[in-house]
């Protein structure tokens, strides 16, 4: 029993460390067809970000004609090990420039045991409920067929279009077939640690200067350790890999707002990401849309104040940005669109004429559900039938729940008086507007 714990946790961790590599190794091809200039470690941990944001634009697209298959993991591994490798030069130099450093080492340690701890939980159950009521059937769906129109009629939270279900179903393939959700939630999890370690092995470090981007960065781990010591590793749950892409995104941006100006395109390249990751999210679950539509529009407004970018420089960030959320989001809504006959379901908003739409009745049902379970109202039989309305009809149902779990409010409330009292208050004014 104990050997086969041991193989199962050293597989998924080895499993962690071959996916990580393969999507930051994308990630890296995307910023090379950008830019020139070398990435540095926190430019590689940004990579994987982007890297999983291709990937699950790349699903999008690929299901709209075929299933997910073992086929389509072999893609994305393959293009990884490409990207890894042409930029094997720089990532060379990178690691002869850390490996006679004791805090390289020190990064080093704390990562693999972090990494082979999240490994050992990924060996337990799953006993998740969502998972067990639509994420599986969702993921099936995506490894037996294309998208299914009208599959909304069938059930109605599998046709919710959360695509990190897509990305689930590829890492139901292959080696881990039928035990994806061992590998999916961990890996992003582990990557979040690594971000986390790296910015306190920073700070702890004598010998380097403190940032208050390393700060933000240390404040990944805690949203890591909460994330894991609940049921989400061993599950598909969708809230992790939205948390875990926009919590990448936070970081990345953070970063280029505190740090001293560098090359003109390495900065648009950080908007690119900023709008690149924002779409993942939307695409991910669709209630980041106000997160997503409010970092874009920061990131461009600051963007252009601080930084004054060349025309030319302008022109080639827009034109990437605009086209990636183009994409993304016909690829996004089109499946929705073919799932349900609705852009935005369970949103009853634009119904298309097809045969296949859902309902009014039953979009509306379906919104009405997520709604109530948000607000910790279903229970709140006078609110549900409409006899009573408004805020103070939901509220006092809903703040006490909030408070109950102080990490919501307390860590973002000592963050911010941290953050605070070491940067200088135009910066933090700038990352409060963020």
């Amino acid at each position: 029993m104990v050997l086969n714990l041991l193989a199962g946790t050293l597989s998924i961790a080895a499993t962690f460390a071959v996916m990580a590599t393969a999507l930051m190794g994308i990630g890296l091809l995307i910023r090379r067809a950008f830019l020139t200039a070398s990435p540095d470690v926190d430019d590689c941990l940004t990579a994987f970000w982007m890297g999983f944001g291709a990937v699950i634009l790349f699903l999008l697209i690929w299901n709209f004609v075929a299933p997910v298959t073992v086929a389509t993991l072999a893609i994305v591994l393959l293009t990884g090990g490409a990207g890894v490798w042409g930029a094997r030069q720089v990532l060379a130099a990178l690691w002869r420039a850390g490996r006679g450093r004791r805090a390289t080492w020190w990064t080093v340690g704390a990562v693999a045991l972090a990494w082979l701890w999240l490994a050992n939980l990924a060996t337990g159950a799953m006993t998740n409920w969502d998972t067990t009521l639509y994420h599986m059937q969702g993921v099936q769906w995506a490894l037996t067929y294309p998208v299914v129109p009208g599959l909304a009629n069938l059930f109605g939270p599998i046709a919710f279009n959360n695509a990190s279900l897509l990305y689930d179903a590829m890492l139901g393939t292959g080696p881990w077939a039928s035990q994806g959700w061992r590998i999916a939630n961990g890996l992003l999890l582990a990557v979040l640690a690594a971000q986390g370690i790296v910015g306190l092995v920073r700070l702890a470090d004598p010998a380097r200067p403190r940032r208050a981007a390393d700060l933000f960065m240390v404040f990944l781990l805690p949203v890591a350790l909460d994330m894991a010591l609940r049921d989400e590793v061993v599950s598909f749950v969708t809230d992790l890999s939205l948390t875990a892409v926009r919590m990448g995104c936070m970081a990345l941006w953070y970063r280029a707002l505190s740090r001293e100006r560098r090359d003109a395109d390495v900065e648009a390249y950080d908007v690119v990401c900023v709008i690149a990751l924002s779409a993942t999210s939307v695409a991910l679950k669709m209630n980041a849309a106000v997160f997503s539509v409010a970092a874009v529009f920061t990131a461009l407004a600051l963007w252009w104040t601080i930084q004054r970018p060349a025309r030319r420089v302008m022109q080639k960030t827009l034109a990437w940005g605009g086209s990636i959320a183009v994409v993304y989001g016909a690829a996004w809504m089109g499946r929705g669109i073919v799932l349900s006959g609705y852009p935005f379901f369970p949103t009853p908003l634009l119904g298309m004429p097809v045969e296949w739409r859902a309902p009014l009745e039953h979009a509306r049902a379906e919104f009405d559900y997520v709604q109530h379970s948000t607000r910790h109202t279903s229970g709140n039989l006078p609110y549900v039938s409409g006899r009573t309305e408004g805020f103070g009809a939901w509220l006092p149902d809903w703040l006490p729940a909030l408070v109950d779990d102080w990490y919501h409010v307390g860590i973002p409330l000592v963050l911010a008086a941290i953050l605070g009292a070491l940067l200088p208050p135009s910066v933090f004014l700038a990352g409060a507007l963020w």
